[in-house]
């Protein structure tokens, strides 16, 4: 694979929106490690596709695992790693007058802040499941139906929501299992809540040239993460693909790594007791 070498000056237009996009990775980071935390984790693992942020799966020490509240997710390194025991469904509902109406949140359900259109929601369910929310009896013509409910529905605004779920729902008894779901249900939404930096907004910064979907096998690869770092007044920057932005200035691979090997050794000297 290709790897193309750059540097930008840290006070550039470009500098200073890679500072920006570092600053969030930092506090996007952090956000996942606070979270792990606060679950009681070892350790945490993100999505290898995301720059930064986010949260694929919590390492606890075996003995800890609530198995109620936590179930297998993958094993990262040998080590059988976990997710919260819950499902998670998406669903929308017709609204019309987001203004005068505007359905409150559950415990189990959490609706989108803004309405939205036919298009990004026709798929949640199918064209019978539509009919009976709108009260129309199928006649069992499909084509007929389908453009009759099409026409009540695409001109209408929609409110979409995540339903979580689990092989045992919570219970009016309140007992120990139903404690557990619901604290599965609340570890799930703080984990979706985390901020996530997608490795494509780094490219787009560097207004990067991807491939484009022409359906070839590297259109449809993720695009490998990117690799950076501040070293007195510059950045220096590795990427897998050409990139174009005005403040950017080829180097060779011997600089890059000449230039980390120098950073490198500024931190091992600074991290040294006097």
């Amino acid at each position: 694979m290709n790897v193309f070498f750059y540097e930008c000056s840290a006070s550039s237009e470009l500098g200073k929106k890679i500072s920006r996009f570092h600053h969030a990775c930092l506090k996007a980071d952090e956000a996942a490690e606070n979270f792990a935390k606060k679950m009681g984790a070892k350790a945490y693992y993100s999505d290898p596709s995301t720059f930064a942020g986010g949260v694929n799966c919590l390492e606890f020490e075996e003995f800890l695992v609530d198995k109620q509240m936590w179930r297998p997710a993958e094993v990262v390194n040998g080590v059988q790693c976990y997710e919260p025991a819950v499902n998670v469904v998406a669903g929308a509902i017709l609204i019309d007058d987001i203004e005068r109406f505007r359905p409150s949140d559950t415990r189990i359900r959490i609706y989108a802040k803004q309405p939205v259109g036919w298009e990004q929601v026709r798929q949640f369910y199918t064209m019978g499941q539509w009919a009976a929310r709108i009260g129309y009896q199928l006649t069992g013509d499909k084509e007929a139906d389908g453009k009759w409910i099409i026409e009540q529905l695409e001109n209408r605004k929609f409110l979409q929501f995540m339903e979580f779920y689990g092989q045992q729902q919570p219970s009016r008894k309140g007992n120990k299992r139903s404690r557990a779901f619901m604290r599965a249900v609340r570890a799930e939404q703080q984990r979706m809540r985390l901020p996530v930096i997608p490795v494509q907004e780094l490219y787009n910064i560097l207004q990067a040239d991807l491939p484009v979907g022409d359906g070839s096998a590297d259109a449809e690869k993720e695009p490998s993460t990117p690799t950076f770092f501040l070293y007195q007044e510059s950045y220096y920057i590795g990427v897998s693909y050409p990139c174009h932005h005005r403040d950017l200035q080829p180097i060779t691979k011997q600089r890059y790594t000449y230039i980390g090997n120098m950073l490198k050794l500024f931190l091992k000297r600074n991290a040294s007791p006097s």
